[in-house]
């Protein structure tokens, strides 16, 4: 898990926890989990805006429904579109095209109205955050004085405040609906694959095996291998990226530095102590920046190529079936939809790993 929010509101939040005499006895993982269990929960169980919260929260959640009913009336629709089209009936042709327009119109609308629900509950979750955040940082025991004076391991605060608190609202609420998207398919599709793909039936040793559903298992077994090649091809990445942030953060704070300190600067001649120190942390941005692009690259490589793997995968193992005329063209593009469909739900770590 890529720990975006601290070590900044690891202090804002000790108390809260009670975990201030007993932070070296856990692990950073449980004390992450704890918070960022905290952070997610909070805003909808105790802010003043708790009731606009959940509204927009249920809607955007009854999008998401919609938009995975409405991608299994297109696979619904496909099947009919192709054998109509193998059939060359020309009016029943016209009828369908219609069926389309009306589809797609409709899921372009609650697409668009679902991105906005989520983006009016991201400002306002965000701005309730960083209130509350900038009110502890004033509190009565002074967070800020402590932060400056003790706290060593917690760097740029001001970037901190301004860009996790924005990014954690961010990636909570796209992954969480991502998620729930993922979920709803599978729900919907696995039925689909499981019947109209069919048993697969085969002898070994004279033995008759037949296994129900076998394209389902495929998809299941490719996720978990997909999963698991993501997982170590790009375990590296959360540590590169932070690394990037603090390196970019640190020559930003220099550039600041030399602004305000301008006259002392001129009045010591400390140009060439100031220009050594930006470069050493433009070197730092560089380095930083290379390791974050080969972690990155491997995993979008990965990615692309699986994605690229499973939409032909399922019209490879189908074809056999419509070869020997047990299923029709409709029921191929219909079967190719829903192991996509599928196999992308059981995927979601694989495309949400960045």
């Amino acid at each position: 898990m890529i720990d975006i929010f601290t070590p900044p509101l690891k202090c804002f939040y000790f108390k809260q926890f009670g975990i201030k005499g007993v932070l070296m006895k856990q692990t950073k993982s449980n004390i992450a989990w704890k918070k960022t269990f905290h952070l997610m929960t909070d805003y909808f169980l105790n802010s003043d805006e708790k009731l606009v919260a959940w509204l927009l929260l249920i809607g955007t959640a009854l999008c998401v429904v919609a938009l995975v009913v409405l991608i299994a009336a297109f696979g619904w629709w496909s099947a009919g579109f192709w054998a109509l089209l193998a059939a060359k009936a020309i009016t029943p042709f016209l009828i369908s095209m219609g069926e389309f327009a009306l589809l797609l119109a409709t899921y372009v609308g609650v697409h668009v109205l679902k991105n906005f629900l989520i983006g009016k509950l991201s400002i306002l979750w965000r701005d309730w955050l960083t209130k509350k955040i900038i009110k502890e940082l004033f509190g009565s025991e002074n967070n800020y004085l402590d932060l400056k004076r003790f706290s060593s391991e917690i760097d740029n605060i001001e970037q901190r405040i301004q860009e996790d608190v924005e990014s954690f609202v961010d990636l909570t609420l796209n992954l969480g609906v991502d998620f729930l998207k993922s979920t709803l398919t599978l729900v919907m599709f696995v039925g689909t694959l499981w019947v109209i793909g069919g048993p697969l039936a085969f002898a070994v040793l004279g033995i008759n095996i037949i296994i129900p559903g076998y394209l389902v298992w495929v998809a299941l077994i490719v996720a978990i291998v997909a999963t698991a090649i993501t997982y170590f091809i790009g375990k590296s990445l959360p540590k590169a990226k932070q690394n990037v942030e603090h390196a970019e953060a640190e020559f930003r704070q220099e550039l600041v530095q030399l602004n305000e300190e301008a006259e002392n600067i001129a009045e010591e001649h400390a140009e060439i102590y100031y220009e050594t120190s930006l470069n050493e942390r433009l070197l730092e941005v560089k380095n930083s920046a290379n390791q974050k692009l080969h972690a990155q690259t491997k995993v979008i490589a990965f990615q692309d190529f699986y994605g690229q793997l499973a939409g032909i995968l399922p019209n490879i193992l189908a074809a056999p079936l419509y070869f020997t005329g047990l299923i029709e063209l409709g029921q191929l593009m219909q079967i190719g939809m829903s192991f996509t469909q599928v196999s992308m739900s059981l995927s979601w770590f694989v495309e949400s790993y960045s």
